[in-house]
């Protein structure tokens, strides 16, 4: 198929060319090849030609992530992943649970399931969480609730800070970042759906309080990545950075909070959206990081943020203050991602140029590559094609 053929077809059929991939390539691919069939857990990358890294370290994130988009691709019934999914999360309570003695989760473990790196980070435990209210989802386990019971008890007694938010982790390392507060804003919200537990809403609001009132900044009220310790604008070039992509991610975090609570989050919407487009490229593409006064620090750009820029879009549109050409101009983009370098693969990366920076697969992107194509399923619908 030539280009311009390609380019033909995904203007006409982009969502549904890559909801085919999704549930008849990706997800088998990453159910099952991309599994470590001796040792168990989910690999951390694989190779140009597809081959998975059975060596390399694995982040608890990124088994966390991966057995949330099992269970989720089972409740949807894109596919038969429920097996994937516990198989999954008995690796992880296997090797993860309460490592070397100590409450909650490893940052990271060896290829062969022992601990790589004790620390306890936030931001992995926001992941174990989305990943637990995932699985209650489809199997409404009193066991699962009372793992999920187990992290939040255990964020509360080591990880809230006294000045607000939640700490790096332990031991804590700062900068305070946005970013684990805006995942555990998404555990929340998806133990709220799964549990209809009211406190978890609570826990939501608070958080999104914390994150207005101290990480956006300015009249233009843009995200700031971090803060120091007391919580004011970090002093240097990294007091000033931003991502794009982050800002797009909260655009449809905040319809989701929306859509569960009754929440008026449209005008907040409004503002993010504006921020991260505020920083495209003239390609359309959001670049990896900007800086506050305007400068692009990284050029390149990675497959979430555009992942995160079409969920956004959605979520305009959802909101009625979008529109459908904004959207099929974003998925559009993104097919220029997928299906490379192998067929169930991701380019992960392209340079200021526009051209693919050669490296490894990693697994982490398929939880975003996953909602930013159901997402455009659920608002726009489309047509599954067999074959």
């Amino acid at each position: 198929m030539s280009i311009e053929d390609r380019d033909i077809l995904v203007a006409e059929t982009g969502g549904d060319l890559l909801f085919d991939w999704l549930r008849a390539t990706a997800i088998p691919f990453w159910s099952s090849t991309a599994w470590d069939a001796g040792r168990g857990g989910f690999v951390e990358q694989t190779d140009a030609e597809g081959r998975p890294d059975f060596e390399a370290p694995r982040r608890l994130r990124v088994q966390a992530r991966q057995i949330h988009v099992m269970a989720e691709a089972e409740a949807l019934g894109l596919a038969e992943t429920r097996p994937a999914a516990f198989r999954g999360l008995d690796y992880l309570l296997a090797h993860g649970r309460a490592a070397g003695g100590r409450p909650g989760y490893p940052h990271m473990l060896h290829g062969d399931g022992s601990v790589c790196d004790a620390r306890r980070d936030c931001y992995d435990h926001a992941f174990v969480l989305i990943a637990l209210a995932s699985v209650f989802k489809i199997s409404r386990d009193a066991q699962i609730a009372g793992l999920i019971d187990e992290v939040v008890q255990f964020l509360d007694s080591a990880l809230v800070s006294t000045g607000g938010g939640y700490l790096e982790g332990e031991p804590h390392a700062g900068p305070r970042r946005q970013n684990p507060h805006m995942h555990l804003f998404e555990a929340f919200i998806g133990l709220y759906e799964a549990t209809g537990n009211p406190d978890y809403a609570t826990r939501a609001a608070a958080l999104l309080d914390f994150i207005t009132g101290r990480f956006l900044h300015g009249r233009d009220r843009l995200l700031l990545e971090v803060l120091d310790d007391d919580l004011n604008m970090l002093p240097g070039p990294r007091g000033l950075s931003l991502e794009p992509g982050h800002m797009a991610e909260w655009v449809w975090l905040l319809g989701r909070y929306g859509r569960l609570t009754g929440a008026d989050v449209q005008p907040l919407q409004r503002t993010l959206m504006a921020g991260a487009l505020r920083f495209a490229l003239p390609s359309g593409f959001l670049p990896d990081e900007v800086s506050l006064d305007g400068r692009i620090l990284r050029a390149t750009r990675r497959t979430w943020p555009q992942t995160e820029l079409l969920k956004a879009e959605l979520a305009m549109l959802e909101a009625g203050a979008g529109a459908q050409a904004s959207v099929r101009a974003a998925e559009k983009r993104l097919m220029g991602y997928v299906r490379a370098p192998y067929p169930a693969g991701w380019i992960d990366r392209f340079d200021a140029a526009g051209a693919p920076v050669a490296g490894p697969t990693p697994a982490s992107t398929l939880y975003h590559l996953f909602w930013a194509i159901t997402e455009r399923r659920r608002v726009l619908g489309g047509v599954v094609r067999q074959g």
